[in-house]
Order: C-alpha cells, then structure tokens, then sequence
C-alpha cells in the first residue's frame, strides 16, 4: 500500500512536475501535490499548512528557490524541503544547504527522490517526536520545580554512587543552611534526637533494602535549636540489576499537628475524668442533702411535730405557753439547717446583688473557717453581668479557695476582680506552700485530681484563659479572663 504524503512543489513547468510526480509514485507514494510559482500562492499555501514535504526548483521566473527556502522556513522550520532542479553550480548548492534545505536532487538525475523523501519525511518525523518529548520533559521539570519550590515539604535526593544529596528550600529552612563541603546526609544524622536516633537508622537500612518506606515519624533539631516532630516518606531507585542507588524522599513538618493531637488527646482525658468526676460529685452532693435534711432538718421536724401533737391533746393550759416557746425554736433550728443547706449549694447573693458581693461573702465565709488573713478588691462593675459569666467566676473562685483552705496552709489570701478592655479578670493568690504545676496536671491526666480541670474547663466553657502560676515554697496566683458580657438590656 502506498504512503499518502500532502507535496507543496514549486515549479513553473508543469512538464517537470508531472515527471517529479511520477517519480514519487516510483518511489511508494501516493503524493497529493499542489504546484504553485509565485511567491503569493506559496504564502498561502503555507499558511494552509498540512504540508509532509516541500519540493522545489531553484531557478523561478519571480523567485529563486532560497527565496522559497526563507519563506518556507518562516513557516515551519521541521518540514523537510528538497531542491529539485536542473544543472547548479556547486557553491548554490552549498549556499541552499547551509539556509537549510535537507537535500537537492538533479532533475536528470530523479531516481533518488524517492530514497531522499524517504528519508527527509522520516528525519523530519524523528526531529517532531524529539521535540515533543524535549517539550515534555521541560514541562515536566517545570511542573517539577514548582512543586518542589510550593512545598512545605523538606525534599531530598541522594545519590549513592556519589555520596552527594540534593534538597530543595525546605530542607535548608529546616536543617539550616550547608557549607560547600558539607553533605546533608551528615547534618540529618547529626541533628537526629538521640533517643530516636537507632530506631530511625535502623528503618531507612531496611526501607533501602526494601525499596522505599510508607513513612516513620521522629524527631529532628532544626536550625532554630528546637526539635521537630517530622513524617519522613522515601523510594528507594535501582539500577538494571535491581542494585539500589539512589533514595529520594520528602520529611513533612508534623509538629503543629502533633501538639494538636496531644492537646486533644489531654482534652479527652480531663473530659473522661470530669465526666466521672460529675457523676461523683452528684451522688455526694445528694447524699449530703439527705443527711443533712434526715439528720437535722428532720429530726427538728419530728419533734416539732410531737410537740404539736402533745400541744393538740393538752389543750389550753400553763403548760402550753412554755411548749409554744420551745416549738418556736425548733422552727428557728429547721430554718436554720434550711438556710445553711441552700447556701452552700448556691449563695442568693451571686443572684440578688451580683457577684463581687458573692465573692465577698464567701472569702469572709472561709476565711473565718480557715483562718486566713483575705483581702477582697473589685472594680466598680458595669452594672450585673451576664449570668454564666458571674456563675463561671464565683465557681473558679470556690474552687481555688477549697483547694487553698485543703493543701496550701496559707496564712493570706488576696481576691481580686478587675475589668481591662472589655474583659474581667478575677485573681486568687496566697501565700501557702504552693505546688508544681506540672505534677498536678499529670495527676488530672491519672484522674487523681480533677479541681484544677474543673477550673479550666469553666473557664474554656465560658470562652475565657486561665493562668496558673505557683512553684514549692513561693505560694499561688491563679487568674481566669474572660472576655466581658452583660445581662440582656445592660448597658456597655
């Protein structure tokens, strides 16, 4: 079957473009030829495009064939262009070739036109496809480079054979920066945190052996001095014997994550013991309520109650007016129980006059149980505030109070209530033995302690900060801000 080629011939003589023609069909083609000889018909014809091959004359009646040459090469610089001509002088046909013309074919001389279009379409084909990868693989490399340069990621490329590592921007933010000598490889190493320093060797040993790795997680000194949590991924690349040489692979900067999946992790354990803490204190606080009101309440109650009884079957005597008395103080006893049950769970004054008068109340309250010296200190607040920021700032209170009359052995205590750009801050600081910080949280992530969580967690509820300061010996300062809000229909 013959090869169908599009020819753009430039020639005058339609005689010579039939025996060109007839030649090509020789030759194995089936060419479809379009003869033109001006230089407009050849512009359009060029623009037309579509064209395998171009052959040409040298000498035309209003253009010379380097005239066609320049024009065709305007065009399309890979088409395959071939002079076919009568007798040249030999420095025109060097001059043709050096302006770009593959070949030239003497007219008395067509047998070779056919091996020389051959050729020139097939070269013109192999130049294409070389283009067209070279253009691949520029656009690869570019994709390549702006990838590299928009990661975050500290990528690497070692070359065994060399013992030499590239990297990218990342890896110098990173690692810091190396000098003309020295080799990244040697500075990961180095900058490895020795407790994970045999655990990581060991894994890229077997992912070069294995031929890459899904990934471990380690920790690394960055140039700033402190240590990275990072998740290192490789591919291992092998030569045609299936040797390793080279190990290419990306570390990913996992701290920020890390600290949020440990905060989250903290967050989750202090809400696991504060739920059981809820339920704890729910039960004991019924049970107090229902010893309280059996125990005293109750027992007020009953002889109240047989002393009416006494009272109904005696009937107006001297004797009454002496009982009557004595029932009068028992009511007296039972609303007193009433009152001290009620206080205790919630003060009327955090209700009725706000919460710096709450706040003072039950500082001098404890301060009489303890012992303390207090001293309480609020600014004017604007008007009441909004319920559960009153209710959240009494309970942190309560609480840091309760701890301080349990562990502390204070023999001051300051409270404090301030309001600095629409935010209030309540402080508590003493005098007592203080306490580390550090072991106590650990001791709320063991649930043995859940008061200083269930400080934060009222503070967060009520989208405030708490700040706890206190070392052995040197006392405590806790502070809880919050941003500040008032009861609907207050002013600001």
């Amino acid at each position: 079957m013959r090869a169908e080629i599009r020819v753009l011939m430039i020639e005058d003589s339609e005689q010579d473009a039939l025996l060109v023609e007839r030649e090509l069909r020789r030759g194995g083609f089936d060419p479809r030829v379009l003869r033109v000889d001006t230089r407009q018909e050849l512009q359009d014809a060029l623009a037309r495009g579509g064209w395998d091959i171009v052959l040409s004359d040298y000498r035309l009646p209003a253009l010379t064939g380097l005239d066609v040459l320049h024009d065709v090469r305007e065009c399309d610089r890979d088409i395959p262009f071939i002079i076919v001509s009568g007798a040249v002088g030999e420095e025109t046909a060097v001059d043709a070739m050096r302006a770009g013309a593959q070949d030239y074919v003497m007219k008395d001389n067509l047998a070779r036109l056919g091996q020389a279009v051959h050729r020139e379409i097939a070269d013109a084909e192999s130049r294409r496809e070389r283009k067209r990868v070279e253009r691949a693989l520029v656009e690869s490399e570019e994709r390549l480079r702006m990838v590299v340069q928009a990661t975050r990621d500290a990528i690497y490329d070692r070359d065994m054979a060399t013992n030499r590592s590239w990297f990218n921007d990342a890896c110098v933010n990173l690692l810091g920066p190396l000098g003309p000598e020295e080799d990244l490889h040697e500075r990961w190493i180095e900058r490895l945190h020795p407790d994970d320093r045999l655990r990581v060797m060991a894994h890229f040993a077997d992912a070069w052996q294995a031929g890459g790795s899904q990934g471990i997680e380690y920790r690394i000194r960055r140039r700033d001095g402190e240590y990275a949590h990072v998740l290192d991924r490789c591919f291992v690349l092998t030569d045609s014997r299936g040797k390793p040489v080279r190990m290419i692979g990306a570390m990913m900067d996992i701290t920020e994550r890390r600290r949020i999946e440990d905060e989250l992790r903290e967050a989750n354990q202090k809400l696991k013991h504060l739920s059981a803490r809820v339920l704890s204190v729910q039960e004991d606080e019924r049970r107090y309520i229902a010893r309280e009101l059996h125990d005293d309440v109750g027992q007020v109650l009953t002889a109240l109650k047989i002393g009416l009884d006494t009272l109904v079957k005696a009937g107006s005597s001297a004797l009454g007016s002496i009982a009557l008395g004595e029932l009068a103080d028992m009511a007296n006893r039972a609303l007193t129980e009433v009152r001290d049950i009620t206080l205790s769970l919630r003060p009327p004054q955090l209700d009725d006059l706000g919460l710096a008068a709450a706040l003072r109340w039950h500082l001098d309250q404890q301060s009489r149980v303890s012992g303390w010296q207090s001293v309480f200190d609020a600014d004017e607040l604007p008007q009441r505030l909004e319920s559960g920021l009153e209710t959240a700032c009494f309970r942190v209170v309560q609480e840091a109070l309760t701890n301080a009359a349990r562990h502390a052995k204070a023999s001051r205590v300051e409270v404090s209530l301030r309001v600095r750009n629409s935010h209030l801050f309540v402080s508590i600081v003493d005098d007592g033995e203080g306490f580390d910080p550090l072991e106590v949280r650990q001791r709320v992530m063991r649930g043995t302690s859940v008061g200083l969580a269930g400080m934060e967690e009222r503070v967060v509820l009520a989208k405030g900060k708490l700040d706890i300061s206190s070392s052995p010996g040197q006392g405590t300062a806790i502070t809880a801000e919050f941003p500040l809000s008032l009861r609907p229909g207050q002013g600001n």
